[in-house]
C-alpha cells in the first residue's frame, strides 16, 4: 500500500503541473479536437474481487509474495461525433498485479472492452467519460516448467475524469482517474464481482 501511495503521490503532481493553466483559458491551450483519437496510459491501479460476502484487493490476494507490483494499462481509439466536445470509440483497459510466491510467479488481472463516450465540456482540456462492455478476472500462478490460471467473465461499466493538455499540433498528454465496476459469473471460484480505481498518464492524439 506505501508503494501505491507513492505512485499516486507522483502521479498528482504531475496532474498539477499539466492543469496549472486555468480551465476558464482552455481556449488558448491548443488546437481543435480532430475527427478522429487515439491513444494508450500507463499507470498505478488497485484492484478486487468479491468472492461471496468476501471481499478482497489484490494487495490482500498475494500477500506473503516478495516483488508485488501493480499497475494499469489503456488503450482507446474512436472517431468525433456530431456534437460539439464528443467523442464516441472503444476503450481496452487492464489492471493487474504480480508477485513472486516460492518459486512461482502469481498474477491477477481485470480486463476490460469497453464502448466509451468522451466529453470535452469546454472543447479541450478537462474532459469527462462513461461506458460499458465486456470483462474479464484472470488468476496465473506458474514458473518455466507449468503454469495454472483460471478465468471468469462478465460486463462491467466504467467513469472517468481527466485533463488533456497539448504538447503539438495534434498529440498531447493527459492525467485520467478511472473507476470501473464489474460483474462476473462465478464459475468454479465463485467471484461474482470485482473492480479497479485507476491514475495513469495518457499519451492522446486528438
Amino acid at each position: 500500500m506505501n508503494k501505491w501511495n507513492g505512485i499516486l503521490s507522483q502521479l498528482v503532481l504531475m496532474l498539477v503541473l499539466i492543469i496549472t493553466p486555468v480551465i476558464t483559458n482552455a481556449e488558448e491551450m491548443g488546437p481543435e479536437l480532430d475527427d478522429w483519437y487515439i491513444g494508450f496510459g500507463i499507470g498505478a491501479s488497485n484492484g478486487y474481487f468479491n468472492q461471496g460476502s468476501e471481499k478482497i484487493t489484490f494487495e490482500e490476494y498475494l500477500s506473503g509474495s516478495r516483488d508485488y507490483r501493480d499497475g494499469s494499462i489503456n488503450f482507446k481509439v474512436g472517431i468525433k461525433t456530431t456534437v460539439p466536445g464528443l467523442l464516441a470509440g472503444l476503450d481496452v483497459s487492464s489492471s493487474s498485479a504480480t508477485g513472486s510466491v516460492f518459486l512461482a510467479e502469481s498474477r491477477i488481472s481485470i480486463t476490460n472492452v469497453f464502448a466509451m463516450a468522451t466529453y470535452f465540456p469546454y472543447g479541450k482540456g478537462l474532459f469527462l467519460r462513461g461506458g460499458g462492455g465486456l470483462s474479464s478476472l484472470k488468476q496465473e500462478i506458474g514458473n518455466s516448467f507449468s503454469s495454472v490460471e483460471g478465468s471468469v467473465s462478465g460486463t462491467g461499466i466504467l467513469l472517468g475524469v481527466g485533463y488533456h493538455r497539448w504538447i503539438g499540433r495534434s498529440f498531447g498528454m493527459s492525467i485520467n482517474f478511472d473507476v470501473v465496476r464489474n460483474q462476473f459469473d462465478g464459475g468454479i471460484s465463485g467471484i461474482d464481482a470485482g473492480g479497479a480505481t485507476s491514475l495513469y498518464i495518457g499519451f492522446d492524439w486528438y
